[in-house]
């Protein structure tokens, strides 16, 4: 489900500048420089999950939205009410939203400010076209369903949007399991020898499924960062935890804080249960090796997506399938816009990756690939052989350089690096179909630039996928798609940005005997 959110009048959005946002599967990221308001858009879902899980409810929104009931708002996790409002003005907060697949029904929540009390009331109505409609003209019908001047609404979907965004995680950036010296939450995160404790409870408890995540976080850990064997556990005392890495013994606090954070908000998302995965600044403390499989290890715990918050334009760019730029315009107020599109000056974005950081440690090889959905996608397939933290992935964004007029681009990518390797969807509708003129004309411009570019014998990455894995992550009603059988043209389809998550499924031996399987196994020897 993709859910639309319009807020007004929240900390640094005024009503003049609200902040609009579009959820679904995948990564969201917030792009701004400190103190534009990145973090206070993630603090909204977390402040505000507890009115969303009510409004999630049978029999809530319903009344509601007809004027029979007013809305409770609970505590907000601040200390003064009004710190949650705008500053910029005395007016109220809103916040608009989707209430189903069309755009032109939207149902508004309204919190009037200056009550000094922690619990307020809030009013709901509904929208159509842009126009309120009074609740006396919201008519109930047979069911829950309802009539809003002849516009047929089913609350089903809005209690189900609510219920996606009440089910959310929050890890703030502070994120140390051994030195925060408390026994309380923070945010989401409990720290100290809370998060000892709870360690020790999901680990060795009567949770079955619990105790097999955290394994399964442990595995991951163990992978990420190369390890041959690893163990964790509680130490005897609950101040730390106890990590066995390759047969020697380490307390945690000797490691260093990129495995802390990796223990901490594996675990803590891993046993949550969770839609989304709100966190901050994700890049911090990790080499951009890790960086994306931090991301991806997080997401694969979340049953929708990540949101997140950075500085790094480089991260923003090769993971997320949406970015939103948040720009601070001073007097405590800030914009949210959509990122440009992805740029065309490739040797200016391998900057913003930090390239220079991969090559200190001889990591010397870019891997070309269509989009931000094939680098999640092309990570799970180095995996396969052991190279995902050694070939830099860089996306192309599809027609924006995939195109004849590529080879000034390539042509600076060579001035950095000569070890370039290049993979590229066909978009054939039947085999033997010729190439695109502009397809045609990236592979001609890749063979001047001496770039070994794969052109994809069947039409897009996701045709290659097993029936097996698909079903394992979309359900049984989901299939395995023709050779050159569209991705939107399936039903059900699913989304591009899922596309990790079914081959996170996969093994190698299901792409055996194939063009795609045959081109990964030949990035093992790529040096």
């Amino acid at each position: 489900m993709e859910i639309e959110i319009l807020i007004k009048n929240y900390r640094c959005f005024p009503d003049e500048n609200p902040a609009r946002l579009r959820l679904g599967n995948g990564f969201i990221a917030l792009l701004g420089q400190n103190n534009s308001g990145k973090t206070a858009l993630l603090r909204f879902f977390y402040e505000f999950r507890g009115l969303f899980a009510r409004l999630a409810e049978p029999g809530v929104i319903v009344p509601a939205l007809r004027g029979q009931n007013l809305l409770q708002f609970g505590r907000v996790p601040t200390r003064d009410m009004e710190n949650i409002f705008a500053r910029a003005n005395g007016r109220p907060m809103t916040i608009e939203m989707n209430l189903s697949d069309s755009a032109n029904v939207r149902v508004e929540l309204t919190l009037q400010r200056g009550n000094p009390n922690p619990v307020g009331t809030l009013t709901a109505r509904l929208l159509v076209n842009g126009s309120p409609i009074p609740p006396a003209e919201v008519v109930s019908t047979q069911g829950d369903n309802l009539l809003a001047r002849g516009q047929p609404i089913d609350p089903s979907k809005l209690q189900e949007a609510f219920r996606q965004i009440s089910r959310s995680v929050y890890i703030p950036a502070f994120r140390n399991v051994v030195n925060a010296g408390a026994t309380e939450n923070y945010f989401d995160i409990a720290v100290g020898q809370a998060f000892v404790q709870r360690w020790r409870e999901h680990q060795t408890g009567d949770s079955v499924k619990r105790n097999e995540l955290i394994s399964r976080v442990i595995q991951d850990i163990s992978r990420i960062f190369g390890f041959h064997e690893l163990q964790i556990h509680a130490s005897n005392d609950n101040t730390t935890l106890q990590l066995i890495v390759d047969g020697r013994s380490y307390r945690l606090e000797e490691l260093g804080s990129g495995i802390a954070q990796f223990v901490i908000a594996l675990g803590t998302v891993a046993t949550s249960e969770c839609a989304y995965v709100l966190i901050d600044e994700p890049e911090l403390g990790l080499h951009p090796t890790l960086q994306i499989d931090f991301l991806t290890s997080l997401a694969s715990f979340a049953e929708n997506g990540v949101l997140y918050s950075t500085h790094s334009v480089g991260l923003a760019r090769a993971t997320a399938d949406s970015i939103y730029a948040i720009i601070r315009e001073g007097d405590g107020r800030s914009r949210v816009t959509p990122f440009d599109q992805i740029t065309t000056n490739l040797s200016e974005f391998l900057g913003e990756l930090n390239y220079s950081g991969f090559t200190m440690l001889g990591f010397k090889t870019i891997l070309l690939v269509e989009g931000s959905s094939e680098v999640k996608t092309f990570q799970q397939f180095l995996r396969w052989i052991k190279r995902d933290h050694e070939i830099v992935l860089f996306p192309l964004g599809g027609s924006q350089l995939i195109n004849r007029s590529a080879q000034v681009q390539l042509e600076e990518l060579k001035r950095i690096t000569s070890n370039i390797v290049a993979i590229i969807d066909s978009e054939r509708g039947a085999a033997g179909e010729p190439l695109s003129a502009e397809r045609e004309g990236f592979v001609q411009a890749c063979q001047k630039a001496d770039i070994p570019c794969h052109v994809l014998e069947r039409r897009a990455i996701e045709n290659y996928f097993s029936e097996t894995a698909i079903k394992k992550v979309k359900g049984d009603k989901h299939r395995a798609l023709g050779p050159y059988e569209r991705l939107r043209d399936a039903n059900p389809a699913w989304a591009k940005s899922e596309n990790w998550r079914i081959v996170r499924e996969m093994k190698p031996s299901e792409l055996e005997n194939t063009d795609l399987g045959k081109f990964v196994e030949s990035l093992r020897d790529l040096r």
